[in-house]
């Protein structure tokens, strides 16, 4: 199962449908980022990547979670 499998497979069950996935990856090309847009990357990373905007995007999605969690 490759990342792509994985997004799909977690996108299509109920408990994991809201679940940020930032998908980090060696692809860059469009063809592969825009995949991973249609099947519900959250966000897309590309090795090498910075760690700081790494932690940073963590960061904000769980800061997401917890609002829509307490709303």
């Amino acid at each position: 199962m490759d990342g792509f499998e994985l997004l799909s497979t977690l996108r299509g069950l109920p408990q994991f449908s809201d679940l940020p996935i930032v998908m980090v990856t060696s692809r860059s090309g469009n063809k592969h980022q825009g995949k991973a847009d249609e099947l519900g990357a959250t966000d897309y990373v590309i090795k090498p990547f910075d760690e700081d905007r790494l932690i940073a995007l963590i960061h904000k999605h769980v800061r997401s979670v917890r609002e829509r969690v307490l709303v």
